[in-house]
């Protein structure tokens, strides 16, 4: 019996951990994603929201 090695990313991982064992099983993933989503959100927001309208894309005339 062999053992197949794929190469998974985290995200991908971490949910299929979170399915089987719950997602309290890696509290520093979950903290570290919400961080990165939340500095993501407040990018956005300082930097585009003001002046990029939903379902625009910013293109030079």
């Amino acid at each position: 019996m062999g053992i197949l090695q794929v190469p998974i990313q985290s995200d991908v991982m971490f949910q299929q951990i979170c399915q089987f064992f719950g997602p309290q099983i890696d509290s520093d993933f979950a903290i570290q994603k919400q961080n990165i989503e939340k500095k993501s959100d407040e990018m956005y927001e300082k930097c585009y929201k003001d002046w990029l309208q939903e379902g625009e894309i910013p293109v030079k005339k």
